[in-house]
């Protein structure tokens, strides 16, 4: 489930003028949208868990307490749970930003003008729920390999 889909969905798509007025915190990203966007995508991946199907939350997850909640329902739900926080330098992250934007077709609306401020609204992982970092300037498999190990090793625990 992402949120950029969601977002999507729920809220109709990305006008030309919303990239002019919306600021950090602003539009479709005020924290009333936010939040809508949110429990919405803890609703479905609820009813996915009950149907005990794998599920993915694609969100940039900001918030502490939206990872403390998502953690709960997994774990109320038994399944294996394990928040992957991915990182590069931030020139990298703002160049991959801006070359994203500048393609088109992504369903992301990140914009290089408010990383920063999204970075420092970024809350850390709380204590007693499984993380991992990965460095996304290393290559792919090594990615995966680090989310597969974290994983082998809530299951094994």
């Amino acid at each position: 489930l992402q949120t950029d889909a969601l977002r999507r969905e729920l809220l109709g798509p990305r006008t030309a003028n919303d990239a002019v007025i919306e600021g950090f915190d602003e539009g479709r990203y005020a924290p009333a949208h936010r939040q809508r966007v949110y429990e919405e995508m803890l609703s479905r991946a609820a009813a996915r868990l009950a149907d005990r199907e794998s599920v993915i939350l694609d969100g940039t997850f900001l918030a502490a307490e939206l990872l403390r909640r998502a953690a709960a329902m997994g774990n109320d739900a038994r399944a294996a749970v394990l928040v992957v926080r991915c990182h590069c330098p931030d020139e990298v992250a703002r160049t991959r930003v801006a070359a994203r934007l500048a393609a088109g077709g992504d369903l992301s609306e990140a914009r290089p003008e408010l990383f920063d401020r999204q970075r420092l609204a970024l809350e850390a992982v709380a204590d007693g729920i499984a993380n991992v970092e990965v460095d996304t300037t290393r290559s792919l498999a090594e990615q995966v390999a680090a989310v597969i190990e974290r994983l082998r090793s809530l299951v094994a625990a």
